[in-house]
C-alpha cells in the first residue's frame, strides 16, 4: 500500500472512531513513579492501550484498554478501562473517569502476580 492510500485510511479510522472527541474526554491518568508505562497501539474495539509493568520486577505487567464503545465486553453501553490480568487471572472494568479504580486494580494485580512466583505474601508494591 503506497503512503497516500495509507493516510486515507488513516482519517478514515481517525474519523469512525472521533479521535478528536476522545483526545477531550479521556482522562489524564497520574502513574505511580514505581511503574513504566507503554501506550501500544490500539486493536479492535480499543481506543488506546498501555502495557504497564512494575520497575522492581520487569515480568510483573499489566494490559489496560479503553474500549470507548462498549464493543469488546458489556459494560452498561458506556467506555470503560479494562485491566488484564487481574487478581482472578480474568480482566476487569472501571468506568472511563474512574482512574482511581484502575491504578488500584492495576496494583492489585501486580501483588497477586509477585505473590504466585514467589509463593509469598507481596511487600513494598
Amino acid at each position: 500500500m503506497d503512503d497516500y492510500r495509507k493516510y486515507d485510511c488513516l482519517y478514515e479510522v481517525a474519523k469512525v472512531f472521533e479521535w478528536d472527541k476522545w483526545l477531550e474526554e479521556i482522562p489524564y491518568i497520574n502513574w505511580p513513579s514505581s511503574w513504566e508505562v507503554r501506550a501500544v497501539p490500539a486493536v479492535q474495539t480499543g481506543i488506546i492501550r498501555y502495557n504497564v509493568r512494575h520497575i522492581k520486577n520487569e515480568k510483573v505487567w499489566v494490559s489496560i484498554y479503553l474500549d470507548a464503545y462498549d464493543r469488546a465486553g458489556f459494560y452498561y453501553m458506556k467506555p470503560y478501562w479494562e485491566v488484564y490480568p487481574d487478581v482472578d487471572d480474568d480482566c476487569l472494568k472501571f468506568d472511563m473517569i474512574d482512574t482511581d479504580g484502575l491504578l488500584k486494580a492495576i496494583k492489585a494485580s501486580f501483588k497477586k502476580q509477585i505473590k504466585d512466583k514467589t509463593n509469598e505474601p507481596s511487600k513494598g508494591l
